[in-house]
């Protein structure tokens, strides 16, 4: 893994339970405060002990013809984007609006909408009538709304990963600039609390019943919030500030639990100094995950010790956000961003009890000396999803470097639930695993098996695309919150959209990043961009499966859709005994103009066929370049090797 170069800072922007803030980096003076506490209690009728960080401002209404979108994470999202949105309009303007691309990162997307309307019909025996599950459930809404917005046109997606979305979203926006895809890209997260999560935690038994106590002796668990964060990334931006790099690994060790070592959070911090090309010495500050349970905090103060060693302040803001699961990482980069441009670091809650047993203690008091110019931000999520990243104020630099188009080797490819081929032998996962898995993980492990031979048991990066996401899961607990005040704490953690990424890491093995992608009809396009990008700036293969389940009939407006899978092995190069099946260039807009809005009810998925089937058939003989689409305003170019 070598140095990437740094991509500069130019806006950013967040709103949460602490209020709203924004800065564009190039104005005068140093930035705003760092913000207060803005924990609460839970709303009363949830019947939870314990406090969230709700935002209390009242968010304007979405454009009319947004409407269909609404959720109150597009809410959170809209509001948020507003002191960005000039900026954004002349970035378009600039560069070209394909050369602007969109990564946000979210866990929950539209959950609330869906909430509310399963329980309006359960209470009226029909769906709200201006409820569009295909339009406001999906992560591709939040995309759909800044498109629209601020009209963009470059690639455009959502990382779900849990509480490292975001944080991975930075990383992705990087690459697609260093690999000169786009020359500005507007990322961060935005996430909302629902009773879904609220309830599926508790479920858990991790939220503590008073509030949040990071790295405390007394601490017994989290405190949810929510909120929209958002940066903007230009490649020759003038801003002083800037994203030097963003190390991201897997766990391969439980589905909710860190490895009791810190193995992937260690491996992701590293990654984070040497993609920056930093020392440990040089880090001035890191803004701890610090979620207040008793076992993460503990990994996390020892790996920032056995990584950093002993003179790195760190702390956790928590307390005054909650945690705001996806948007988590961005808006934590932003929290260590202020701390750059004030030269204030922020301090940790102070401490009720000393934890004897962590190595080193939080910040709790001022510290005086040099002025911070280097931080890191941790995020940890369900799968075993690590995120570390680096920020910086670098007075003098390049703008950062591009690299050039390249062929990808398909090595692998493959197709599942066509008429003929709808068995789920799910042969890589344990016989326990195989059967307590949701279809859509089934559908994944079956693709993921069926590749084992161009992997040959190689641990490489998986990106896995899914526009709707676990839905039978999801669905099965919505209608479980109906007439129970808990929700099964097994399927709550099988509900999040890297569940399979998790689960194939741990059965695999694989520290190696997982990354789950939704950009709705656009989604095997992105996820075929983000893994072309991640090859042009690391190297090496890597697994692209997308799929979805069964679309579920009694919340989709229009006719359902059979479940659909796909996937391919890529590589940067061809080594002896690959035999590759051919090459693709990267993903392409199309001349055609966007569709914002309207929604097609096939199976995503089905965008992927003719791509795998033009490496697959019996009949493949080796051609010049072929331009197949892979989405109704994406395309790329594909050429056999062998039969």
């Amino acid at each position: 893994m070598s140095r990437l170069q740094p991509v500069g800072i130019s806006a950013w922007s967040y709103l949460n339970a602490t209020g709203m803030a924004h800065c564009l980096t190039g104005s005068p003076g140093p930035g705003p405060d760092l913000p207060a506490g803005g924990l609460g209690p839970h709303p009363a009728w949830l019947g939870l002990p314990g406090a969230c960080g709700r935002v209390s401002v009242e968010l304007a209404p979405l454009p009319a013809p947004l409407l269909g979108h609404r959720s109150r994470a597009t809410e959170l999202l809209v509001q948020t984007l507003a002191p960005l949105r000039a900026r954004l309009l002349s970035a378009c303007e600039r560069y070209g609006a394909d050369r602007v691309g969109i990564v946000l990162g979210s866990s929950t997307g539209g959950i609330d909408a869906t909430e509310r309307a399963i329980r309006t019909a359960a209470e009226t025996g029909k769906m709200p009538s201006d409820f569009v599950f295909e339009e406001a459930h999906v992560f591709g809404a939040l995309i759909r709304v800044v498109q629209a917005l601020c009209g963009a046109r470059g690639p455009a997606y959502v990382v779900s990963t849990a509480c490292s979305s975001s944080g991975k979203a930075l990383g992705a926006a990087q690459r697609l600039i260093l690999a000169g895809v786009c020359d500005a890209v507007l990322s961060g997260g935005v996430d909302s609390l629902s009773e879904l999560t609220l309830r599926g935690f508790g479920g858990l038994s991790i939220l503590s019943p008073t509030t949040c106590k990071p790295f405390d002796g007394a601490r017994d668990g989290i405190s949810l919030g929510e909120g929209a964060s958002l940066l903007l990334l230009e490649r020759d931006s003038p801003s002083d500030y800037v994203l030097t790099g963003v190390g991201e690994s897997g766990d391969a060790y439980h589905p909710t639990a860190p490895h009791p070592d810190g193995l992937g959070a260690e491996l992701a911090l590293r990654a984070c100094l040497e993609l920056s090309n930093l020392e440990p010495g040089q880090v001035d500050y890191v803004n701890a995950h610090g979620t207040g349970t008793l076992q993460n905090d503990q990994v996390e103060a020892r790996v920032i010790d056995r990584v950093l060693g002993p003179g790195v302040p760190f702390s956790s803001t928590k307390d005054r956000t909650g945690h705001q699961l996806g948007t988590a990482g961005a808006n934590e980069a932003i929290l260590s961003l202020v701390a750059l441009m004030r030269g204030e670091l922020p301090l940790n809650r102070a401490v009720d009890v000393v934890d004897a047993a962590l190595p080193r203690q939080p910040l709790v008091l001022p510290v005086s000396g040099r002025t911070p110019t280097v931080a890191l931000s941790n995020s940890f999520a369900f799968g075993g999803s690590n995120v570390t990243v680096g920020l910086a104020k670098m007075a003098k630099r390049n703008p950062a470097d591009s690299r050039a188009d390249q062929p990808y080797f398909v090595l692998g490819a493959v197709t599942w639930g066509l008429a003929e081929d709808t068995e789920l032998l799910c042969e890589v996962l344990p016989v326990r695993a195989r059967g307590r898995a949701s279809p859509l993980t089934r559908i994944f492990s079956e693709l993921y098996g069926r590749l084992a031979q161009p992997l040959r048991a190689e641990k490489v990066p998986m990106f896995l695309g899914s526009a709707y996401g676990e839905m039978s899961t999801t669905i099965a607990l919505l209608d479980q919150m109906l007439t129970e005040p808990t929700v099964s704490p097994v399927k709550f953690q099988a509900s999040v959209h890297n569940t399979a990424a998790g689960l194939l890491s741990i059965t695999t093995e694989n520290r190696t990043p997982a990354t789950a992608i939704a950009a709705g009809e656009d989604t095997v396009a992105m996820t075929l961009a983000d893994a072309c990008t991640w090859i042009d700036c690391h190297g090496g293969r890597a697994i692209v499966l997308i799929a979805d389940e069964r679309g579920p009939d009694r919340l989709l407006r229009g006719r359902t859709f059979p479940a659909l899978g796909v996937g391919l092995v890529l590589s940067d190069r061809a080594e002896l005994g690959d035999a590759p099946l051919g090459r693709i260039s990267r993903p392409v807009r199309a001349a055609t103009a966007p569709s914002i809005t309207n929604v097609t009810l096939e199976n995503p998925a089905h965008f992927g066929l003719d791509l795998a089937r033009f490496f697959m058939g019996p009949s493949a003989e080796p051609t010049g370049h072929d331009s197949l689409s892979i989405g109704p305003d994406w395309q790329l170019r594909a050429e056999r090797l062998r039969a």
